[in-house]
């Protein structure tokens, strides 16, 4: 039996590791894309293009992908603004310029923050969009090209953000210091942190290729946890805190909310709905839940 030949972009990632890996172990063939050869370890299955993304050799991209059954498109810039748009948008028309619509399964990593968290109070694939920043915007402006691609069979998986015990995270850092400072914040229970593993990520990803009956689709995808119970978690306090009633600091939030997008994080009260996943695809979340996951994040902390 001829084996699958798997595509993939971005091998060098977060998710691009962990799913190169899970295909390597499998009974495929795997090519990857990657700036930087000595970053990826040579393997019997596994055929690596030095690519760079943001000036594309059409020779080599060629080669890449040629004779693909699946392509999964996780490479993206995040921070620098000046590559977002080569690497986002512009990358994304040339591998469709090129891919071979008739074969390959196109499955693409986009985000969930296209959508407008403001004005939905649940997202869904109807619920209005709202990009904030560049990178978001790029996300927006790849899935319409994707979309617009007539007879291109394509999948979209828009993760919520993504925690691992793998990745370093800011956001973590700033709950743990707030979970225990000695004087902290009580929040309501309807302020939700929409947040998902990256082991569950990898499953629907995999989920989405092998499933034979449904080829394409968008899926939003995340497991929303109450801040409160993320606090919780992340509390190592043993004595006595001063919580402060989240209703007396919340106008004050709002107000510099206002100023700063990345605070809303504080306020926010939308909850993301996973349907078209769960009945399209079966999808459920992995057996590691929270309790786990930030169990092992404290555990590395102390390292």
């Amino acid at each position: 039996m001829k084996m699958k030949k798997i595509g993939i972009t971005g091998a060098t990632g977060l998710v691009g590791k962990k799913l190169l890996n899970h295909y390597l172990q499998g009974d495929y063939k795997v090519k990857v894309i990657t700036r930087d050869l000595n970053k990826i370890n040579p393997n019997e299955n596994l055929e690596i293009f030095e690519i760079n993304l943001e000036q594309i050799d059409q020779k080599k991209l060629s080669l890449f992908l040629e004779d693909l059954d699946v392509l999964f498109h996780l490479a993206a810039e995040i921070n620098d603004e000046y590559r977002i748009f080569k690497i986002n948008v512009r990358a994304v028309h040339e591998i469709i310029n090129q891919i071979d619509i008739k074969k390959t399964h196109f499955i693409y990593l986009s985000s969930i923050g296209i959508f407008d968290f403001k004005k939905n109070k649940v997202i869904t694939n109807k619920s209005s969009l709202n990009p904030l920043n560049s990178y978001e915007s790029s996300k927006l402006e790849a899935e319409k090209i994707i979309n617009n691609t007539k007879g291109l069979t394509a999948s979209i998986l828009r993760p919520s953000t993504i925690l691992s015990t793998d990745m370093k995270s800011n956001l973590l850092k700033h709950l743990y210091k707030i979970a225990n400072n000695r004087v902290t914040i009580n929040f309501n229970d309807c302020v939700i942190s929409n947040f998902i593993l990256l082991e569950d990520v990898i499953s629907a990803l995999t989920l989405i290729e092998n499933n034979s009956k449904t080829k394409s689709g968008s899926y939003n995808l995340s497991r929303d946890i109450k801040l409160n119970s993320v606090l919780s978690k992340l509390n190592l306090v043993k004595t006595w805190q001063l919580k402060i009633p989240f209703k007396l600091l919340k106008p004050l939030i709002n107000i510099f909310t206002y100023f700063n997008r990345n605070l809303h994080f504080f306020t926010n009260q939308t909850q993301i709905n996973i349907s078209e996943i769960k009945d399209n695809l079966e999808y459920q979340h992995g057996t590691v839940g929270y309790d786990e996951f930030f169990k092992l994040f404290l555990e590395n902390g102390k390292k």
